[in-house]
């Protein structure tokens, strides 16, 4: 069978494992919500950008939750009217 090299997006998947990939997922939760470079600066940097990081995906999936759960009592409630 002739050698087929992977695909470079298949090369850097992060695993779906909570325990692994952990400087990664912690780099793309970095950009993803402060939009920095989780690259630039030293450990201490990093470990702050992601502690507030994590608190800001916190926060944002909180609220959604309650928006959410607002929504959904609407919904429910204007049908047991009709």
């Amino acid at each position: 069978m002739p050698f087929k090299p992977k695909k470079l997006v298949e090369a850097h998947q992060l695993s779906d494992s909570n325990n692994e990939d952990g400087f990664e997922k912690g780099c793309a939760l970095i950009r993803a919500n402060l939009g920095i470079d989780p690259t630039i600066g030293d450990y201490e940097d990093w470990a702050e950008n992601y502690a507030q990081a994590l608190w800001l995906e916190k926060w944002r999936l909180e609220n959604q939750e309650k928006n959410l759960t607002n929504v959904l009592y609407k919904v429910f409630q204007t049908s047991k009217k009709d």
